[in-house]
């Protein structure tokens, strides 16, 4: 059943009409809508109903929000009612806020998320250098009080990065030292004046020499 006492929750269900008023008949339709009225609402606690929820949340001290419940909130299964925070990805530039659940600077309190798949975005956006990088959940510069408990955290994919740069140039005839690539030139023909000319023949030339790679060397060529 819905923990604690119905009056100390706020509720979010992804179906619910909007705007909601975060009650148990009016549910919010987005968590992020609940996360804002929390701090002044004399609300303790956020109940969120199993769903996609296509938001990257900002969350500070005081906050405390649990996933997992069934659409009437009379049940609680993480497995059997999956919530899902599905990170959106962000304008990246100066300040750019990162990951699909944010907290930063939470040095004293408490702040709870608990009960939720939480899936980074895929980075599409292009930098021309080095690509962005992508967040499913974005700690920084707090303390002991942040509790993340029985959530499923799956990274995103980064963006690509710069390109390679151009290489040296290959090693070929017109290199220094090129010119053993080419092969020797193989001997004239000669003349069998005589009636009789078994096992008469001179051999090809030899192949040309890589110094750079000895598995390239050519080979010798055939007899005459």
């Amino acid at each position: 059943g819905v923990d604690g006492v119905i009056g100390d929750a706020l509720f979010v269900r992804s179906d619910a009409p909007g705007p909601g008023a975060g009650t148990l008949s009016s549910p919010f339709p987005t968590i992020g809508q609940a996360v804002a009225a929390l701090p002044g609402s004399g609300k303790a606690y956020i109940l969120v109903a199993g769903g996609v929820y296509p938001e990257n949340l900002v969350l500070s001290a005081g906050i405390a929000i649990h996933g997992g419940y069934s659409a009437d909130f009379g049940k609680r299964s993480i497995s059997a009612f999956t919530t899902t925070i599905r990170g959106q990805q962000p304008a990246f530039g100066p300040g750019v806020t990162h990951g699909a659940v944010h907290i930063s600077g939470v040095k004293s309190g408490s702040l709870v998320v608990s009960g939720f798949r939480i899936e980074g975005y895929d980075v599409t956006a292009q930098s021309g250098g080095a690509g962005f990088t992508s967040y499913a959940v974005y700690i920084a510069d707090s303390g002991p009080g942040v509790l993340l408990a029985n959530n499923h955290i799956i990274g995103g994919q980064g963006g690509s990065g710069a390109a390679g740069g151009v290489g040296v140039p290959g090693f070929g005839a017109t290199s220094a030292g090129g010119g053993a690539l080419k092969g020797k030139d193989g001997k004239n023909a000669g003349s069998c004046d005589s009636g009789t000319c078994n096992n008469k023949s001179s051999a090809g030339g030899a192949g040309g020499v890589n110094s750079q790679c000895a598995g390239a060397n050519g080979t010798t060529g055939g007899s005459v």
